[in-house]
């Protein structure tokens, strides 16, 4: 599992083998990852894809690459440019769908979410 940058069009891909076949999924097209047991979902608002993995592994190569996914939970990933808002105990994506936000991980959220909407305004 790894993500990395495609040089010729500047898109980051999501690489991940499954089946014994090799898929990448365009980063900017993931809403967000899901962990379930040993599985992990990659949500996409057109489909959603699987792997055997750890979201811990996926969240480490997501932070290699300084790629804004935030860790709302122990079994859920999620992409903050497909965060429509956030609340105190969770986040709404822009497919509607709410994801909570465990208890041990709000302050800090809330912190990271404030920091990359100042970030995001800075850069307009």
């Amino acid at each position: 599992m790894a993500a990395y940058e495609d040089i010729n069009s500047g898109d980051f891909y999501f690489r991940y083998s499954y089946q014994r076949m090799n898929h990448k999924v365009l980063i900017r097209d993931i809403l967000y990852f899901e962990s379930s047991k040993r599985k992990v979902f990659i949500v996409t608002r057109e489909e959603t894809f699987e792997l055997y993995g750890k979201l811990n592994e996926i969240e480490n190569s997501l932070r290699v690459c300084k790629l804004s996914f935030l860790r709302v939970h122990q079994s859920f990933l999620v992409n903050y440019k497909h965060i429509k808002g956030q609340s105190y105990d969770f986040v709404v994506m822009d497919n509607g769908k709410k994801i909570s936000i465990s208890e041990d991980r709000r302050k800090l959220i809330s912190e990271q979410y404030c920091s990359m909407e100042d970030t995001y305004y800075v850069e307009r």
